[in-house]
């Protein structure tokens, strides 16, 4: 339905057809592809339809799907759901390009427990949580704002460049030392009370 509809419009283009014309005279040439576009739209509508369809059915009858619905080939189709923070609690040894099913189907090497992290000292630390990504984000885009806001009409005002500057440079400066704190934070320090040998991160 997509290729249907949009691509048509390509060759109307080449044509001399407008964007956007929603009516044209007759015997301009446009005809054909813009039935052909028309069809492509009722298509696509009708794919989006069923989607919808099934959207409201699969949330009615609350049916969990498997973690290999699929019965995929790749290692993402390994990992539980729900999916660990940490992906993989170490990384995979493959042995060709569909490592999953090889396991799976014909006795190739098992890869899907690498996926889990179990109990020790080596089990997955995740970046401790941190407040600096927050707050550089914030001033970032007050900063942003407030040049946006100051710009006025285009004549310099000595009294309004002032007040601009009076808040804009302070964001900025918010901004910088936000970035800097991140910078020189140690995401994988140990919080105060942590222990290894508690489960991995969920």
């Amino acid at each position: 339905g997509m290729n249907l509809t949009f691509f048509p419009m390509h060759f109307l283009g080449t044509m001399g057809m407008a964007r956007r014309t929603f009516t044209y005279d007759a015997g301009v040439g446009w005809e054909f592809w813009n039935m052909v576009a028309t069809i492509g739209a009722f298509c696509l509508a009708l794919g989006i339809l069923v989607n919808l369809i099934n959207a409201v059915v699969s949330y009615r009858r609350n049916i969990p799907a498997p973690a290999d619905p699929w019965d995929g080939a790749t290692l993402e189709w390994s990992i539980p759901t729900p999916i660990p923070h940490y992906n993989f609690a170490k990384i995979p040894v493959v042995h060709s390009d569909r490592p999953f099913w090889d396991e799976k189907h014909e006795g190739g090497p098992p890869v899907s427990q690498s996926a889990i992290a179990g109990p020790g000292p080596h089990h997955p630390h995740m970046p401790n949580p941190s407040y600096w990504p927050i707050l550089a984000a914030v001033s970032q885009g007050l900063f942003m704002a407030a040049i946006m806001l100051g710009r006025g009409n285009g004549r310099f005002d000595s009294s309004a460049f002032a007040l601009q500057a009076m808040v804009q440079i302070p964001l900025a400066l918010v901004f910088l030392a936000t970035c800097l704190a991140w910078i020189k934070e140690d995401p994988f320090a140990s919080p105060k009370g942590h222990d290894h040998k508690h489960p991995a991160h969920t």
